[in-house]
């Protein structure tokens, strides 16, 4: 009966052991999938702030164009 209790002790041991490597695996990988997220964001940030000034160059242009007399202009090779 003795060897049947270790036995059951070393089989939840090592079912333990199992699981707490699999949640070292989890949180590694969830550390690794937090930090590409917090970089994609960053990243997001930067291009949202890009297409807002872009935005805004776009409509100053558009709400300011130069008015260009072609028969006024020199040819480029002048």
């Amino acid at each position: 009966m003795n060897s049947d209790n270790n036995h059951t002790e070393n089989n939840q041991a090592e079912k333990i052991n199992q699981l707490e490597s699999m949640v070292a695996h989890l949180q590694h990988d969830y550390d690794k999938l937090n930090s590409v997220i917090i970089d994609l964001h960053k990243e997001l940030r930067e291009m949202s702030s890009r297409i807002e000034h872009l935005d805004g160059r776009v409509t100053t242009l558009a709400e300011d164009p130069e008015f260009r007399n072609p028969e006024e202009e020199k040819p480029p090779h002048y």
